[in-house]
């Protein structure tokens, strides 16, 4: 004997499951050029968000970069490396939700506001500041005095990658399937109701 409650339940839970698949996965952002860290993304990309890995101003590649010695250079260097993690990603700068910054010294926000403007003027974000004792955390870095983080959104407009895109519409099929699946699951509770 067919038993509707029975179907409703596997609805149920064909729903649920792909609720949850639909939901996201995070990504890991790899632009070309840069070296692969075991275990570290630069970026991670998720439900349209991109959380960037620390940046610093260092020019070079590897275990051979150095820091400019003017502090404006450091921070444009530091953007310029953080954009270009953000353009892979499917974002820009323009898309920083929110930044957080780790000074060497207190003195040189004075020096970091005017640049900061000139990079997010037309874009405010939400900044989160602090001062710590050492940046210098390999040989490569000794002497820097600026580390960020940031939070981006993607842009619509922008493709990460063919990958990236066909994970967006893979999601967007199961969010559609999930939807169909409950329209199902609402005509079956509809029918059971009037047995």
């Amino acid at each position: 004997m067919f038993k509707p409650s029975l179907l409703v339940s596997v609805l149920s839970a064909v729903l649920f499951a792909l609720s949850i698949n639909a939901a996201g996965v995070k990504q890991g952002v790899f632009p070309a050029g840069g070296p692969p860290s075991p275990g570290i993304a630069p970026a991670n990309v998720f439900n349209g968000l991109v959380f960037t890995s620390a940046y610093m101003g260092n020019v070079g590649g590897g275990n051979v970069s150095t820091i400019p010695e003017s502090f404006q250079d450091e921070v444009e260097q530091m953007f310029a490396s953080m954009n270009n993690t953000l353009v892979a990603a499917g974002s820009s700068l323009d898309n920083v939700l929110s930044i957080e910054i780790r000074l060497a010294n207190a003195a040189l926000k004075a020096e970091l506001d005017p640049i900061f403007a000139k990079t997010f003027g037309d874009s405010p974000v939400a900044r989160t500041m602090f001062v710590v004792d050492d940046l210098d955390l390999w040989p490569f870095t000794k002497g820097a005095r600026i580390q960020a983080t940031a939070v981006a959104a993607q842009d619509a407009s922008l493709s990460a990658s063919d990958e990236s895109s066909s994970a967006a519409e893979k999601s967007a099929a199961i969010r559609g399937l999930g939807s169909m699946a409950g329209l199902v699951l609402l005509v079956l509770l509809g029918a059971e109701c009037s047995l």
